[in-house]
């Protein structure tokens, strides 16, 4: 069911004049700082030609079950190519779906936007579940593991974080990220926040490594109960290994502690939103 994460959404897809097959791959930053107001920042470059543009956002998302990737909390959408902003329309039988009209002469288009968190446990003063696939726009044309993506965070000043991607460079509360798939993108999660926690799954001549990443509203939740909570996740990262046998360095289990609001599941990753005790 992984692999058809967005296959709704290519199967009416068709070639874009202007998207430029990646001589450079597409650039995704994410400005955090003010997800205490429950607003993420986003601006994307994409390399493209002169021509039709048409450009999604994800309308299917990993672990949901039905087409309602949350463009509504999506607001202040804008596109410009050579310093001139470019006019956008809808699709009038998507709402997910978007065209633009590269001018002449451009080579990047420039997008931005800001997401609104909704109402719930996503994201608070103290802490933020990312899921990528909320804050990401991409061309029609191509399957998501054809397309990279060079994905930068700004946090909160003093915030850590937890995730699955490989990251290229940190620096403050900047992180870098090394290019990654849209499939692999969507399908790992960033928990970040003031009070965090990693406790070590990994065990004695394991070669891949595994961890619980945990975000919390206060220092006290980020406290398991030894022999329950972190039994459970050794067993999970016993069953996770068996099922996908996945090639990779390390293997967290991102939880996001004294919440609740469901679970999004992912085979590098997955976030809980626990309740408190």
């Amino acid at each position: 069911m992984r692999r058809n994460l967005l296959a709704v959404a290519f199967a009416f897809a068709f070639v874009n004049a202007a998207f430029a097959q990646p001589a450079h791959d597409i650039t995704l930053h994410v400005d955090a700082t003010d997800v205490p107001q429950k607003l993420l920042h986003v601006e994307e470059v994409l390399p493209v030609h002169a021509g039709p543009l048409t450009l999604y956002y994800p309308k299917w998302i990993p672990g949901e079950h039905g087409p309602d990737g949350p463009v509504s909390n999506v607001t202040g959408l804008k596109f410009d190519a050579e310093g001139k902003a470019i006019p956008w329309t809808r699709d009038l039988l998507d709402i997910w779906t978007f065209h633009v009209d590269v001018p002449q002469g451009a080579s990047s288009l420039h997008v931005s936007f800001d997401y609104i968190e909704s109402a719930g446990f996503s994201a608070t003063d103290k802490l933020l579940a990312l899921e990528w696939s909320e804050v990401v726009l991409y061309p029609a044309g191509d399957s998501s593991d054809k397309i990279t993506y060079d994905a930068k965070l700004k946090l909160p000043e003093g915030w850590k974080f937890g995730t699955s991607l490989p990251i290229e460079a940190e620096k403050g509360s900047d992180v870098s990220f090394k290019p990654i798939s849209l499939e692999l993108l969507v399908d790992s999660p960033v928990i970040a926040g003031e009070f965090y926690r990693s406790i070590d799954l990994t065990p004695p001549g394991e070669p891949i490594h595994h961890e619980i990443d945990l975000v919390a509203d206060s220092a006290a939740a980020l406290n398991m109960t030894p022999g329950s909570s972190e039994g459970s996740y050794q067993r999970r990262r016993r069953n996770g290994q068996s099922i996908w046998r996945a090639p990779l360095s390390r293997l967290p289990f991102p939880a996001h502690a004294e919440r609740s609001c469901g679970a999004l599941r992912s085979r590098a990753s997955r976030v809980e939103r626990q309740p408190p005790a």
